[in-house]
């Protein structure tokens, strides 16, 4: 758990940060505790950095399959369908605008 909490904090540390409202985070969270795909604060934390950084790599046109990869290596724990839920969840709800 620590190795892939240092593989997400490197990868964080390298995206710009994102701007978020109470209210996103807290849905995001809210839908990962239904389905059970983390449990604790830092864990938490790190998982809302994680969505931020989906968010960028849409932005500055990273494709699509390479940004499930990328959380695929991140979090090998998760399934392919918690990847592709984690995805969904964040890009519904922090970048919406941007197109698939």
């Amino acid at each position: 758990m620590k190795t892939i909490i240092a593989l997400i904090a490197a990868s964080i540390a390298l995206a710009a940060p994102a701007s978020a409202t109470p209210g996103e985070d807290q849905s995001l969270l809210y839908i990962m505790r239904l389905r059970h795909m983390y449990v604790g604060m830092e864990e938490a934390n790190n998982a809302l950095d994680l969505a931020y950084r989906v968010c960028q790599d849409r932005d500055i046109g990273v494709d699509t399959h390479t940004i499930k990869s990328n959380l695929y290596a991140l979090v090998p724990q998760w399934k392919n369908a918690d990847v592709e839920f984690f995805y969904g969840a964040a890009t519904m709800i922090y970048c919406p605008e941007t197109e698939l």
